[in-house]
């Protein structure tokens, strides 16, 4: 599902925010072990493969992780 509007500057200050809190390392990029404590904290159960099946899904450049824009896209479709 696109949204319709723009994210807000209030909109993505609380996505850096959510951002940040699972990015432990403070590497600027959500690890698996940081992606799959963030899907635990929304309340899902996982089963094998869908942690890394996310990162792949979200990871447009393709180097493992999710960057802020990334997750940013993501984020701001839910």
């Amino acid at each position: 599902m696109d949204r319709a509007e723009p994210l807000t500057e209030e909109e993505i200050g609380e996505i850096a925010e959510i951002f940040s809190h699972f990015d432990t390392n403070r590497n600027q990029r959500i690890e698996v072990s940081e992606f799959r404590n963030l899907l635990l904290a929304l309340g899902g159960e996982l089963i094998d493969g869908e942690v890394e099946a996310g990162i792949e899904a979200l990871d447009t450049n393709r180097n493992g992780t999710i960057e802020f824009d990334e997750f940013l896209v993501w984020w701001g479709e839910r």
